[in-house]
């Protein structure tokens, strides 16, 4: 099978093929590999009350996520804080692609994030921010 490198306008681009368009396609950052899939079932109604549930659930966990990154990360001379250092270090120790991932992980229920007191799992306590 043939192997195909995109260019660099494709490496960034994923989303429909057209406006009225069910097929889709996805290139993976880190990999540059594309995907291409069709939506064969769409959704029909309207949300249900549980599905809402779950939306609002994920906004306020991406905000805590969002907020989190711009207090710790580093910006305009400003240092990277030791808790992002520590995510960044479980990055590559989990192999994630995304720090966010990280995040996510160490996200509790109060929307905290509490990361280990250093990039090892092992280490008791928590460091968060």
């Amino acid at each position: 099978m043939a192997k195909i490198t995109p260019i660099d306008i494709i490496k960034g681009v994923s989303g429909k093929f057209g406006g009225n368009s069910r097929e889709y396609f996805a290139t993976n950052k880190t990999s540059y590999n594309i995907y291409f899939a069709k939506r064969v079932n769409d959704f029909q109604g309207p949300a249900t009350q549980k599905q809402l549930e779950i939306r609002d659930r994920f906004k306020r966990k991406q905000k805590a996520v969002a907020d989190w990154l711009r207090a710790n990360r580093p910006v305009n001379g400003r240092p990277a804080t030791e808790a992002y250092r520590i995510a960044l270090a479980l990055k590559y120790r989990y192999k994630f692609s995304s720090i966010n991932q990280v995040i996510y992980k160490y996200l509790n229920d109060d929307l905290q994030v509490v990361l280990p007191n250093s990039g090892n799992d092992a280490d008791e306590g928590g460091l968060g921010a």
